[in-house]
């Protein structure tokens, strides 16, 4: 397979820009040009009884469930779908692209049996050796809303079709598909009712997204197969939006941008439900609504166009949900045994979460930080800390770990939420299934952050949560709250290099509304050198927990060498936890705690939290998360400056670090 991409790429260096296509009708539906030309040769298309069609309309989890169906027959292993790009794995017999690349139908004539196939094609157009040999098929449908508008972004990036127009005149031409493949609405209605004759597993992109796992085993049983938990899991995990997205077997990358040009819009954009509402008018909505009540029938084919906030289902993962009532989210705690979520079942309680969740959404509202000086720094006990940290001193001093607690302390930006999902994939078994959709910040509470009304601080998220607690804190040894001494916790101290770390820090402070602001690069690491940034001197901390390590239940890890090894540094951290993990499941902690998923993870890229805080237009939170990167911003002097003060700081110490790998 790979030696046909590199021949494919040899002859598109040689072609020329590819023109929009135009439509020509099939059968009074509308198609693309090139395969109006060569319909008789489609129409005679020979299946094979154990073919396996994949069809939807475009757009509509095509690739997802292509993947899925996949990862299924391969039996969960995910080296064997990473063997050849998708469009490889499984031909689009409806494809036929101008040369060098292969035609659909070609791919598919030559591949042995089994095969497993993808059309767009609406029932009228199926070839009938489909219907002659009775194949399966796998038919996936989503809400005509969020379908259009994921067309009309494929449609700007796709040379290949016509050009869509602007928005509106592209939605103009969907709701009368006047556009490739025809109507949404004839598409999703007439594969509805085939499954009545054929065999058909007729599948909800929604109910994809609200239950993955529920949703695969459904594919499973249709193929005639029978997947353990761990395998599910395993097909969960690797099928994530984020996952595939950076997956250059699934994400297109591998298609010139003569024809897809990822840079106009990449061809995995969002893959959520409900994302029509930042593009619909409410008259574009309500036009909508009235051609599906016209034109879906019965009304037994129905669509959600949105996920209620939480899913009217069971909980199979032994977790019960605890709500948060100031900040809108649910924390979840263990529970011995599979748990029915009767209390969000109750539409009063949705209803009075969402205004919860609302109400904290419109004091942020209110929150104007752009017009507010940034915080000033006050020393305590010779540490330079943020004014509200001095102003709830005594709170903090005074705060009451307990036996069972585990600490993660860092200095900032040294790797503090890598580690702390890496805990938390840890303490759950490696199994995304548990995986609650709870930014990382509410499941770990950040003790020393006194952040302004409403927003509750980190001590008071503490308080209210049920034992065991896994807590965050970035303060140096000396200021830690005595209590965790004296209940003898177990703490994980990550240390990042100097330079690195005073990059990040310094990116950091940029888009940090509640940090002092940074000034310059040059002015920046100047306060850097010297202590004088917020926690103080960076030697000073990475030392002082370095020494401590001696005396208390401290695993001291290295962000360089998590990087270099994560699969070691994960078992490192899993037996001071004193849980041992099978090898798939370090494997799969490995690659959800990889930095690109994490990255585009919206429970830990703090893309959840609200800008007035965090200004991501500014410097992206989670930003490079490399080793090295220093380089491109320390001055030779600069970089041997802080050589020098950390010489002298850790002069008498064993503690020494890498600036690269």
């Amino acid at each position: 397979m790979l030696h046909q991409v590199m021949d494919h790429k040899t002859g598109w260096e040689g072609m020329e820009p590819i023109k929009r296509t135009e439509l020509v009708d099939v059968d009074g539906i509308p198609c693309l040009k090139d395969t109006a030309d060569n319909w008789q040769r489609l129409w005679a298309f020979k299946a094979r009884p154990d073919d396996l069609l994949i069809c939807t309309y475009p757009k509509a989890g095509t690739t997802w469930i292509q993947e899925i169906v996949s990862m299924i027959q391969h039996r969960g292993d995910p080296q064997k779908c990473d063997q050849a790009p998708i469009h490889q794995r499984i031909p689009f017999i409806d494809l036929f692209p101008p040369k060098p690349f292969p035609h659909g139908l070609d791919d598919a004539e030559v591949m042995p049996s089994p095969r497993t196939l993808k059309s767009h094609l609406p029932v009228p157009l199926l070839p009938p050796s489909f219907w002659e040999q009775n194949c399966k098929i796998i038919y996936v449908a989503r809400n005509a809303k969020d379908n259009a508008i994921s067309y009309f972004h494929f449609h700007r990036m796709n040379k290949g079709l016509p050009e869509p127009g602007n928005w509106d005149e592209f939605l103009e031409n969907f709701l009368t598909g006047k556009i490739a493949w025809g109507s949404w609405f004839d598409h999703v209605r007439g594969w509805w009712e085939a499954k009545e004759r054929y065999q058909i597993l007729y599948l909800f992109y929604e109910d994809m997204k609200e239950d993955p796992a529920r949703e695969i085993r459904k594919v499973a049983q249709f193929l005639g197969l029978q997947l353990p938990d761990p395998v599910v899991n395993q097909i969960v995990q690797h099928t994530m939006f984020e996952n595939m997205k950076v997956n250059p077997m699934t994400n297109y990358s591998s298609i010139p941008s003569l024809i897809f040009d990822q840079t106009v819009s990449p061809f995995m954009r969002k893959g959520t439900v409900g994302d029509w509402k930042e593009h619909f008018t409410a008259a574009q909505s309500e036009r909508f609504d009235d051609a599906c009540l016209r034109l879906l029938g019965d009304g037994s084919l129905v669509f959600r166009t949105e996920l209620s906030e939480f899913s009217d289902c069971a909980f199979h993962t032994g977790y019960v949900g605890t709500f948060i009532p100031h900040a809108g989210y649910r924390i979840d705690t263990p529970q011995a045994g599979p748990v029915q979520c009767s209390f969000f079942r109750r539409q009063e309680k949705r209803d009075r979460g969402k205004k919860q969740a609302m109400g904290l959404e419109s004091e942020l509202e209110g929150l104007d930080l752009k017009s507010e000086r940034r915080p000033m720094l006050v020393e305590v006990e010779g540490v330079p800390l943020l004014r509200e940290m001095e102003e709830n001193w005594d709170q903090l001093k005074g705060f009451q770990a307990r036996p069972d607690d585990l600490l993660i302390c860092t200095y900032p930006k040294a790797g503090t939420t890598w580690m702390q999902e890496i805990v938390y994939m840890i303490q759950q078994g490696g199994d995304p299934q548990k995986y609650v959709q709870v930014p990382i910040y509410l499941r770990n509470p950040f003790i020393d952050l006194f952040p302004p009304e409403p927003v509750p601080s980190g001590l008071e998220v503490a308080a209210g949560m049920p034992s065991p607690r896994t807590i965050k804190s970035h303060l140096p040894v000396q200021l830690l709250p005595p209590s965790f001494w004296k209940q003898n916790c177990k703490i994980i101290y990550v240390a990042r290099n100097a330079k690195d770390n005073a990059v990040s820090y310094f990116h950091f402070h940029r888009m940090n509304k509640i940090l002092p602001e940074p000034g310059t690069w040059e002015e920046f690491i100047e306060k850097y050198i010297a202590g004088g940034v917020t926690y103080g001197s960076w030697a000073n901390h990475v030392r002082g927990w370095w020494e401590a390590k001696e005396r208390h239940p401290i695993l001291y890890v290295f962000y360089e060498d998590v990087k270099e090894d994560p699969a070691r540094e994960i078992q490192k951290v899993a037996r001071f936890l004193g849980i041992e993990l099978p090898e798939f499941v370090l494997n799969q902690i490995v690659q959800h705690t990889d930095f690109e998923n994490m990255k585009t993870n919206p429970m830990t890229n703090y893309t959840t939290f609200s800008s007035a805080f965090l200004d991501q237009s500014i410097s992206p939170f989670m930003r490079k998360g490399t080793v090295g990167n220093w380089k491109e911003h320390f001055t030779v002097a600069q970089s041997e400056q802080l050589d020098h003060v950390c010489a002298q700081l850790l002069k008498g110490s064993d503690l020494t670090f890498r600036t690269q790998l």
